[in-house]
């Protein structure tokens, strides 16, 4: 398995970007800066980063469903890391012990304002299950 990870315009990524949708996640295309992850020419998976009051969030991390367990989510997460000093996510509480694995904490608090961006979207916390905010090291 050969992935190679790039910076793409979100106009690249369409059809990912609505099938992310489709499965619940809440995707901006326009804000923020785009990863895919592809193999053989084919996009496999997508991540995005964005900024507010200079702290950097990963959102919207996707991999094709047929290309799920293979290592694309990884090299979508590591490749982040590298283009940022701090990195926060929200994550659902089972996939804590995975972000883990990849070097994130969790921390008690977002930072000030992507905590208000998260409350505006309604997305911090919802009432059907929990979600832990995390940090890399």
């Amino acid at each position: 398995m050969s992935i190679h990870v790039e910076i793409v315009d979100a106009s690249a990524i369409g059809e990912q970007i609505a099938a992310l949708r489709e499965e619940g996640l809440g995707a901006e295309p326009m804000d923020g800066e785009w990863l895919a992850a592809s193999e053989s020419g084919a996009i496999v998976g997508v991540a995005r980063t964005f900024e507010r009051d200079g702290d950097w969030m990963l959102e919207d991390v996707w991999v094709e469903p047929s290309s799920r367990n293979r290592g694309i989510g990884r090299a979508l997460v590591t490749e982040a890391k590298k283009h940022r000093a701090a990195l926060w996510l929200i994550c659902d509480e089972e996939m804590v012990s995975y972000y883990e694995r990849l070097g994130f904490i969790a921390e008690p608090d977002l930072p000030k304002g992507l905590s208000a961006l998260n409350s505006a979207k309604g997305y911090w916390q919802p009432p059907d299950h929990i979600h832990i905010a995390m940090r890399s090291r």
